[in-house]
């Protein structure tokens, strides 16, 4: 798994797309839990390890299989905000549900990915 040097910037985001305006020390470790398991799901999903820092300031898009993994990382970025919330509130199952097609997608787009990376070396 990436080694994730802005937990903080992550552990932001998340907080801020739950609502969570409140500093809590538990709140924060339980959020941060859920975001590397999250993470290692998304990764494993996708093939690859996933940018969740993504940002378009920050987008590298000198090829095609590098414009894929941005779509990809922006993807894997809506899943774990949505994965984050499911497990919060103890519906991990509906995650899978609701979201199936995403990780299809998800799925999909790393196999397409390794294959034009391989190509492009």
């Amino acid at each position: 798994m990436k080694d994730l040097t802005n937990t903080q910037y992550l552990l932001g985001k998340i907080k801020s797309f739950l609502n969570i305006s409140w500093q809590d020390t538990e709140t924060d470790v339980e959020l941060t839990d859920f975001i590397f398991s999250s993470i290692r799901f998304l990764d494993e999903t996708a093939g690859v390890e996933l940018d969740y820092e993504l940002t378009p300031q920050n987008e590298v898009k000198t090829t095609p299989a590098d414009s894929l993994y941005n779509s990809m990382s922006y993807l894997g970025q809506d899943l774990l905000k949505n994965r984050i919330f499911y497990l919060r509130e103890k519906a991990l199952d509906d995650f899978s549900k609701n979201y199936q097609s995403d990780l299809v997608k998800l799925f999909n787009l790393g196999k397409i990915y390794k294959v034009n990376k391989n190509v492009e070396q």
